[in-house]
């Protein structure tokens, strides 16, 4: 053993002795690996045995090491080759990777993106409520009145949910609105033509029509209200359209009719109104009764009405029925039976020809009730439309006529853009709408106006003026179809 330990230490110091002379290190570096020497040297001091089972557990233990060694080294010269870096000094750690090995984030699932989405609404939507109180307050403390904008900002229904709502609502008055002027200035009034009746004023009623100044015609049509009308109805009900002119300038027409105070004055067949539901400035829900007429119950109307103004300065007023069931909570539960005002429409426009004078153009198609039967529908139209429209029109030309205009009415209390300041709305059959500070869209075209309320010597030029354009356009096509004609041949 002491042998041994003295024959390594003997070898270990003769080795490195061989390693510090000059030249020596390219001898020793024909041998595959440096441990080889000293178990070389040792071979003769080591039995046989020993030797041999420490030689296999060293090569195996060698040629592992080397394979690793090898692999380590090779994807080490791999990474350096790939950073630009490499060849201008720079550390591997120093160099960022290409963009087409970095990762690409995942994409976000598109649930996850909706509700991000309606995060950032919903804190948009905050701030933007915090921002209206506070422009609110200042202008409490200027002394200045609120926008009816303002009602719509604090309403528990989302936000989109409720715009959304609103579109479909204006869309609705826009479809309305294009129905009434088709009956009102397109159809004629003949009977043998698109079906309407006159109906004259009664002779006991006479005095409601001493001027002639208002015409009434009746049809009866299914339900008018499209695709929102009642499934499988094919019952007809009385239809109304009605042409007047009132001795009034427009402005002190619509602001009387726009105060709910009015009301009683010309309007009995609405005895109790209110205000559902605003959905904009310009449309809203009602509720509205009538009380018992003749053998008819008093009935509760839910009604949609919408306005705004047109080019030419005209008032468009329209209504259309809603569902009673979809607002008992706010009617407090009435024991009324219930009616539809199923679609109506309201044009009040300044006369052409005279500024002290007012257009009112109506029509309105209204349901008794599922308990009224057709027979009892008729005789109640054959012996309320001879009086009740011309006492309408009658005691509102009346009440007008005395009527002073407020100044501080008809100053600007809305600045919304692209809405009027003048006061608009109505109470008509079955439902009661006012807007007394405004709110109207400023928007629409212009239309024509019936026969019956154009003047006949403007009515006969304006026929001729259209025949001689007919001519003449069809004059130009057939010298267009000549031309082709001509150029074929020269070909």
């Amino acid at each position: 053993m002491t042998l041994r330990m003295r024959s390594r230490s003997s070898f270990f110091c003769w080795f490195f002795f061989l390693l510090q002379r000059p030249g020596q290190a390219e001898f020793f570096q024909q041998f595959s690996s440096v441990r080889t020497l000293p178990t070389a040297l040792l071979k003769d001091s080591i039995p046989v045995a020993t030797w041999s089972r420490r030689r296999r557990r060293y090569d195996n233990s060698s040629s592992l090491h080397q394979g690793r060694n090898k692999a380590k080294l090779l994807s080490s010269i791999k990474s350096r080759l790939r950073t630009t870096g490499y060849f201008y000094g720079l550390q591997e750690n120093m160099v960022s990777s290409s963009p087409r090995q970095q990762q690409k984030p995942e994409k976000e699932s598109m649930d996850v993106l909706m509700n991000h989405a309606l995060a950032e609404l919903r804190g948009m939507r905050q701030e933007m409520s915090a921002l209206r109180k506070d422009l609110k307050t200042m202008k409490r403390q200027l002394g200045q009145e609120d926008d009816d904008d303002d009602d719509f900002a604090d309403s528990p229904v989302p936000l989109l949910a409720r715009i959304q709502k609103q579109r479909e609502w204006d869309k609705v008055g826009m479809e309305i609105e294009q129905w009434a002027e088709k009956i009102l200035f397109e159809e004629g009034s003949q009977e043998e033509e698109d079906g309407w009746k006159e109906v004259k004023c009664s002779k006991l009623c006479s005095q409601y029509n001493k001027d002639g100044n208002i015409q009434c015609y009746v049809k009866w049509m299914k339900d008018s209200r499209g695709e929102l009308a009642t499934k499988d109805d094919e019952e007809l009900y009385a239809c109304i359209k009605l042409y007047a002119t009132l001795d009034s300038p427009m402005e002190q027409v619509c602001e009387y009719l726009s105060d709910a105070d009015s009301l009683p004055d010309y309007n009995d067949i609405v005895v109790k109104h209110q205000d559902l539901e605003d959905i904009t400035p310009h449309s809203k829900i009602c509720w509205g009764q009538s009380p018992k007429i003749l053998f008819i119950k008093p009935r509760d109307f839910v009604t949609f009405c919408h306005h705004r103004w047109l080019r030419d300065g005209t008032q468009v007023v329209v209504n259309q029925a809603c569902d009673p069931d979809d607002y008992a909570d706010a009617m407090h539960q009435s024991k009324s039976l219930k009616a539809f005002a199923l679609r109506g429409a309201n044009f009040i426009s300044p006369h052409p020809d005279d500024p002290n004078k007012t257009r009112f153009s109506l029509v309105a198609h209204a349901n008794p009730g599922p308990d009224i039967s057709p027979w009892m529908a008729r005789l109640a139209v054959k012996n309320l439309v001879p009086i009740e429209p011309f006492k309408l029109f009658h005691k509102i030309n009346k009440c007008v006529q005395s009527h002073e205009i407020d100044p501080e009415r008809t100053q600007m209390v809305n600045t919304s853009p692209g809405r009027s300041n003048r006061p608009g709305g109505l109470s008509q059959m079955g439902y009661a709408c006012f807007w007394p500070k405004g709110g109207g869209l400023k928007e629409g075209f212009l239309h024509a106006h019936h026969p019956d309320q154009v003047d006949p010597i403007e009515h006969h030029k304006m026929e001729e003026e259209e025949n001689q354009a007919d001519q003449q356009q069809h004059t130009d096509q057939q010298q267009q179809h000549t031309d082709q004609q001509q150029q074929h041949t020269d070909q």
